[in-house]
């Protein structure tokens, strides 16, 4: 099972977003500051990273995990 980081700024993206797991076979996620995105990818505890933008969904690897911008 993944765990999922969503960015919490856009309550209505992180919905949309959240919708959009399963189509990723996602399973779990947890919310984080966007403040300190940077600490969480030092600490490599996450496989996945979710930040809503105007685009949509789109990813590249970073490290251990995936940043989705």
């Amino acid at each position: 099972m993944s765990t999922v980081l969503l960015s919490n700024k856009k309550r209505k993206n992180i919905e949309l977003l959240s919708s959009s797991l399963h189509k990723y076979n996602f399973k779990s996620y947890r919310a984080y500051n966007p403040n300190t995105l940077n600490e969480y990818i030092e600490t490599g505890s996450f496989d996945i990273v979710l930040v809503p933008t105007r685009a949509g969904i789109g990813y590249e690897k970073r490290e251990n995990c995936y940043f989705f911008s």
